[in-house]
């Protein structure tokens, strides 16, 4: 039955943001926090296996150890979030028992109608950290190549509606 939560059930916890908005720095402290969940992180997948990010983190969530797993992407339109399901669905007998029972959880970093204050905020923290990100690295591409990429993530940015697949497949939402 797979509305119940027992000790067979996992987690995949899949973040809906832009650029800056903490994905990272949350995963880290969640991971430091509960020793039993893992992060994968997009950035540093490389190569043309667009799966590979689930691949990843269906194989370390086949652990013993872990009840959780961190997908570490932005996520920041539905046909991204519609991927990570259908890549669940298609792989997860790869690497889980038939028998375990996944819970998604949704974590969105921004509303719809605060988009101008998150543009700002994502902007400053960006600026902030530099060259401290694996692929995007103001001292590499300037200031307004930055600023470009975040205005397209903002631009294209569509936030969480329970009401409307994909976002209706979350188990929870945050």
């Amino acid at each position: 039955d797979s509305d119940i939560v027992d000790e067979k059930t996992k987690f995949l916890i899949f973040p809906i943001s832009v650029i800056g908005c903490g994905k990272t720095t949350t995963a880290l402290t969640l991971t430091n926090l509960f020793p039993n969940w893992g992060h994968i992180q997009n950035d540093d997948i490389t190569g043309k296996d667009k799966p590979m990010l689930m691949k990843k983190s269906l194989e370390l969530l086949a652990k013993p150890d872990i009840k959780c797993v961190f997908v570490d992407r932005n996520n920041h339109q539905r046909r991204e979030r519609e991927q990570l399901f259908n890549w669940t669905e298609e792989l997860r007998e790869n690497y889980l028992p038939y028998y375990t029972n996944i819970k998604t959880i949704g974590l969105s970093f921004a509303s719809y109608d605060d988009l101008e204050q998150v543009k700002k905020l994502t902007i400053d923290r960006v600026f902030a950290r530099g060259d401290n990100h694996q692929s995007i690295k103001s001292s590499v591409y300037g200031e307004q190549k930055v600023l470009g990429i975040m205005n397209g993530f903002v631009k294209r940015y569509q936030p969480v509606d329970e009401n409307r697949e994909p976002d209706n497949l979350f188990d929870y939402v945050i």
